[in-house]
């Protein structure tokens, strides 16, 4: 949609949506923005601040990514190249996080 020319009509991607109980891509967008990005954000956050559950949120954002990608999959009965690399991506996020999670915490000063 970003490489279409300005006034152009965004109608054949509705066609997208048939199979999907939305009419338009603006419910799904929203959803997309608040729950994926805003978990995702705060995962961001507690990280760069070191939270003490800054695992647990960055795991919460890679499955709510996984999730999402795998529901879009199944709604739209389509995937294309953006859906792998974005199940990909929650994937290794998920991956990460566990590992991460489970590696022993060294206290400071002791080798």
């Amino acid at each position: 949609m970003a490489t279409l020319p300005p006034g152009h009509s965004i109608n054949p991607f509705i066609s997208l949506l048939g199979p999907t109980p939305f009419k338009n891509f603006l419910l799904p967008g929203i959803i997309l923005v608040v729950v994926v990005g805003g978990i995702n954000l705060v995962a961001v956050i507690s990280n760069i601040r070191h939270r003490d559950k800054h695992y647990t949120i960055t795991l919460a954002g890679g499955l709510i990514l996984t999730g999402w990608i795998v529901a879009q999959i199944m709604l739209i009965q389509a995937a294309n190249w953006i859906h792998y690399m974005l199940l990909v991506c929650g994937l290794i996020i998920i991956i990460l996080s566990v590992r991460l999670k489970e590696k022993p915490k060294s206290k400071p000063g002791v080798m």
